[in-house]
């Protein structure tokens, strides 16, 4: 790729870094670089005049497998241009795209680009939905929540495998396409100076040489904390307190279903289905430092007569069809996937699908895309863990539910989503 940005009157030294690995990949006289993206087709980079922060951009590469556009994020000190670029995916006549800054609402947009008042330094979530339904939901409510502790004993079982193949997105109907952008300041120097590490493993060499990295020992010595772990939690849920049951493929119509009684939010212990991955950072690495874990909640169906429940039965799905898959880890990045098709134990079909891919950064970046059945609401977050204790949690996505019959095969298109930071 190949940044460019209004030069700075007195500066002639320019630099481009890299905050993923806080490593500067450019250095030179010009108002322009040219930085070439490693295999993951994903970058945030900062360009600075001396050491003062003048211009970001995020980029993530197109992914054809899902029918997702090449998205180019740009801020400058006065604006951010955020451009997906659709003639890699085209629109079907009757589809727009829908725009949702944090909770600003919907906004309908003709053309895959457009410039929004968030200026380098301020912080806003975007997300893009290409299609014809309702207004999209933002994934977070603009800013960092409130952070739970994570569970003392995560639920499920605490496993993982090694990546071996990946299975391909469904074909039998045309997915639903959201892009996820969230803008946010520079990396402080504190933030940065946890990211370097001179003792990086060379275990995958796949993510790319290391460029030259920053040292800030003394910067790192008076933070008081690193990041000692990240976490990405994965649940699907029916925020209702009961849901009908579908035409067929689950016996009687009349049949309902217990729901999770709830809305966004982190470590509730309401959901259908769960699944936790834990990265640990240390001055070594191994894919053994992440682990997976997984649960499904038990199913509850039950029949009315006159608004009294008649009839109730409980079952629980296993954990068979949840695979959590390490496909790489160094000091500083981690690369991980969820494989979900968790079955309602009540119905001959219909499985919870989905296919989630996580690039994680010990610097707080990532990108996170994949597909999924638009039934349940599926929603994701990724907390930080520090040294001292704190944390900082940041909600990725929710994507709202469609309705049970989402989950039989052909009668429903499935979403494809990438977000990144």
């Amino acid at each position: 790729m190949n940044p460019t940005w209004k030069a700075r009157t007195g500066t002639s030294n320019y630099s481009v870094l890299d905050e993923r690995n806080g490593e500067v990949v450019w250095t030179g006289t010009t108002p322009y670089a040219s930085v070439s993206l490693d295999e993951e087709g994903y970058a945030s980079l900062v360009a600075r005049a001396d050491s003062t922060p003048i211009a970001k951009y995020v980029v993530s590469t197109a992914n054809p497998d899902l029918g997702l556009s090449p998205v180019i994020v740009v801020t400058s000190l006065t604006a951010t241009n955020l451009e997906w670029l659709s003639e890699n995916a085209p629109l079907e006549e009757e589809e727009e795209y829908h725009l949702a800054a944090d909770e600003a609402g919907d906004t309908i947009l003709p053309e895959a680009a457009t410039q929004m008042a968030t200026p380098l330094g301020e912080a806003k979530q975007y997300a893009i939905e290409v299609g014809t339904s309702e207004p999209v939901e933002p994934g977070d409510d603009g800013g960092e929540e409130a952070a739970p502790e994570p569970p003392a004993d995560e639920t499920g079982d605490g496993i993982a495998q090694d990546g071996t193949t990946s299975p391909p997105a469904p074909t039998d109907m045309p997915p639903v396409p959201m892009y996820g952008i969230d803008v946010t300041a520079p990396l402080t120097a504190e933030e940065l100076a946890d990211t370097s590490d001179s003792t990086a493993s060379t275990q995958n060499a796949s993510f790319g040489s290391p460029h030259t990295s920053i040292q800030n020992a003394s910067v790192n010595a008076t933070a008081g904390k690193t990041v000692r772990e990240s976490w990405i939690t994965y649940e699907g849920y029916i925020p209702s307190r009961s849901v009908k049951g579908p035409p067929v493929g689950c016996g009687s119509p009349s049949w309902w279903y217990a729901g999770d009684n709830r809305g966004p939010g982190f470590n509730t212990g309401k959901y259908r289905t769960r699944v936790a991955i834990k990265y640990m950072w240390s001055s070594w690495s191994h894919l053994q430092q992440i682990v997976g874990y997984r649960d499904n909640h038990t199913t509850t169906r039950f029949k009315l007569d006159g608004g009294r429940v008649v009839d109730r039965e409980s079952s629980k799905a296993p954990l068979t069809g949840i695979d959590v898959v390490r496909w790489g880890k160094t000091t500083k990045k981690a690369h991980s996937q969820i494989i979900h098709a968790s079955k309602n134990p009540f119905c001959a079909g219909g499985d919870i699908d989905y296919n989630s891919t996580q690039h994680i950064y010990k610097s707080g970046k990532y990108k996170v895309f994949g597909w999924h059945d638009q039934m349940p609401v599926h929603e994701v977050y990724r907390q930080q863990v520090y040294t001292d204790g704190s944390k900082s949690l940041k909600r990725v996505f929710t994507h709202k539910m469609k309705g049970l019959h989402c989950l039989l095969p052909t009668t429903c298109k499935y979403r494809t989503y990438q977000y990144v930071n």
